[in-house]
């Protein structure tokens, strides 16, 4: 803390705090930060409205409103084209359940996208979730848990295969790819290798908003990706849920 401290004393800084979830925490880090009216900004990011209430040195953005969420849902589900018109009212059902949480939306859009022009499946999605409210459950499990009944079934346990890895760090695609295949959720053809497969597995969950690239290769290929602590959660969770009803038999190994 102290050489924190000494590092931004008389310095112009912009600091970004993101993801604190405890008063102890934002009161550890402020004593780092010199007050000494250099004109520094901090941004600070929160899951907690308590504790983003409580930064009286931060100002507090609420989450989304209604058009920013259905801007967001839109752009993410469907590039630079507007809704069709036959979608729009089940869309406006939609962005008002997810309660402009970004995240949430984000991952519903990459649902949508694959499913653009499927008004059935879109009608039937509002149904389910309208029919299945439970007010102690978080609409961004919610989301995730549609997402994943959304995934074809080769890619359901490499998917949860993700909330193996540790918390915040990078998955290395080499490395991942190698765990799938040791772990047999790799199905083999004849015209490529293992490898392929697994790397067009990753960019099928990509394109499904699930996990973000972190770094390619000179090429543009993958070279790692990173998953939303939430998203690990949910991994875990499932993971368990679906072991409890003897899903797939299977022992991972990292």
């Amino acid at each position: 803390a102290g050489v924190l401290y000494k590092c931004l004393k008389q310095r112009r800084c912009l600091i970004v705090l993101d993801d604190i979830w405890g008063r102890a925490a934002l009161d550890g880090l402020r004593r780092s930060f010199p007050e000494d009216n250099s004109g520094s900004r901090i941004m600070l990011t929160t899951r907690m409205p308590d504790l983003a209430s409580q930064a009286d040195w931060t100002a507090h953005i609420p989450s989304l409103n209604h058009h920013e969420s259905w801007h967001l849902l839109c752009r993410k589900a469907f590039g630079d084209t507007d809704l069709p018109h036959e979608l729009r009212s089940i869309g406006v059902k939609l962005v008002k359940y997810f309660h402009g949480v970004p995240l949430a939306i984000f991952i519903m859009a990459g649902v949508l996208e694959k499913n653009k022009r499927n008004l059935s499946y879109w009608a039937k999605l509002v149904e389910t979730l309208l029919l299945d409210r439970d007010p102690d459950r978080n609409v961004l499990f919610s989301a995730l848990k549609i997402a994943y009944d959304s995934l074809p079934d080769h890619l359901k346990p490499c998917f949860l295969y993700l909330g193996e890895f540790s918390e915040d760090k990078e998955i290395p695609a080499r490395k991942l790819f190698g765990l799938w295949i040791t772990n047999g959720l790799i199905q083999e053809t004849e015209s490529k290798t293992l490898e392929d497969v697994a790397e067009e597995y990753l960019l099928e969950i990509i394109s499904r908003n699930l996990v973000t690239i972190s770094r390619r290769t000179h090429n543009g290929r993958v070279r790692g990706c990173r998953v939303h602590d939430v998203v690990r959660d949910v991994c875990r969770s499932m993971k368990r849920i679906e072991l409890s009803f003897n899903w797939h038999d299977v022992i991972f190994t990292a």
